[in-house]
């Protein structure tokens, strides 16, 4: 008499042992949980040294350090030094005013010394009027390197100088100034100003390039 045999299973059940098993579990877990750990931990540090690095970042955006490049600026190898001033008259042989151009603002008795002394270019420069309408060049001088000139009988205002470097023709603008006028009891006092015409690496009057049409 013949026992009943059950057919074969196909494929065989093959049972894991408990190693894979348990590697399958970590495997599983890992996907789910390791990958925003490691993000979160990421973001933790990143925060954690911005936090600790705070001062050292307030520092540095606070404190503005000049370049060299913005003072030794390269010459324009098309510029040529001008013959003449722009309305035709010859260069004065020393620092002076350039004929043929008004002087205004005479009534006063401030004055306002346009300095070159450590320059190492002549220049031309104008003393600009900010009150009116249309700012106005109310003097128009030649500034010679190295040198000085005095602008008298200047009238309480603002002002400016806006000069060209004859040497390269590069254009520029000083800060704005104040002449005053104080009476007082020994009588009215007028107060001028020394305005520099050129730059020190690290100083603290920084002059900005204009146009030839804000010149």
């Amino acid at each position: 008499m013949s026992r009943y045999k059950p057919p074969l299973q196909w494929p065989p059940i093959r049972r894991r042992s408990a190693t894979l098993r348990t590697f399958d579990v970590i495997r599983r877990f890992s996907r789910r949980w390791v990958r925003p750990v490691v993000i979160i931990l990421c973001l933790t540090g990143v925060g954690r040294f911005l936090f600790l690095h705070r001062e050292e970042f307030k520092a540095t955006s606070a404190v503005y350090t000049p370049q060299i490049s913005e003072i030794l600026l390269p010459i324009n190898p098309l510029w040529s030094r001008p013959k003449f001033a722009p309305n035709g008259s010859e260069w004065p042989k020393e620092s002076n005013y350039i004929a043929g151009y008004p002087r205004l603002n005479v009534f006063g008795e401030a004055t306002i010394v346009a300095d070159n002394s450590g320059g190492k270019n002549d220049l031309f420069g104008k003393l600009i009027d900010l009150d009116q309408k249309t700012v106005t060049a109310v003097r128009v001088f030649y500034l010679k390197a190295k040198s000085t000139m005095e602008l008298q009988s200047i009238k309480p205002g603002h002002y400016d100088i806006r000069y060209m470097n004859l040497d390269t023709g590069r254009i520029r603008q000083t800060n704005q100034v104040e002449v005053t006028l104080k009476s007082t009891s020994a009588g009215d006092e007028y107060m001028g100003w020394t305005i520099g015409l050129y730059e020190v690496v690290y100083g603290n009057n920084y002059h900005r390039d204009i146009s030839e049409r804000e010149f």
